[in-house]
């Protein structure tokens, strides 16, 4: 991943969980990696996180993928108990996830366009890319990229040369 420069991407595992990120995620994302490998967990920071709802500008739409993947894992894997664990948790804590729940959506990730919010350049289009590891269907390497010649396009740039992680989203 840290090869793939310019690009934003992450390796998602069971559960939501992030396993890794280069440096233009942390840049875009904020520094998951600085946070405890039990909060690295996109549906956790998504529901329960302070500040990275707000790098969705779509953050309900993001919501309902993030549960209705998490749906899918729940059926592939109905004895998981640390999924259980996390589905708990989130509905105590969070209306909008138990009500997301309770719908019953079930959809994988894929592809297509997420429109995000960063403190520095502000509104950005990004195409998206999930891509399943072959040694592993459990995990899925996303990536964003934005179209050439655009006012996103030129935001990636500038945060491609930014010298520091940003912390906002954790």
């Amino acid at each position: 991943m840290d090869a793939m420069e310019g690009v934003p991407a992450y390796v998602m595992g069971r559960r939501t969980d992030i396993l890794g990120c280069n440096r233009m995620a942390r840049v875009l994302f904020g520094d998951i990696t600085a946070l405890p490998a039990e909060e690295r967990n996109l549906a956790r920071l998504l529901f329960l996180g302070d500040g990275f709802r707000d790098v969705y500008t779509d953050w309900e739409l993001k919501a309902c993928e993030v549960v209705s993947h998490l749906r899918l894992d729940a059926g592939c894997h109905p004895d998981d108990p640390l999924l259980s664990a996390l589905v708990g948790e989130l509905s105590v804590k969070n209306e909008l996830f138990r009500s997301l729940w309770a719908a019953h959506h079930v959809k994988d990730k894929g592809h297509g366009t997420k429109r995000l919010h960063h403190p520095l350049v502000g509104e950005l289009t990004l195409a998206y890319e999930t891509l399943t590891l072959p040694d592993d269907p459990e995990q899925h390497l996303i990536t964003f990229h934005a179209e050439p010649g655009s006012p996103s396009r030129e935001s990636l740039q500038l945060l491609a040369n930014w010298g520091t992680d940003v912390e906002y989203a954790a």
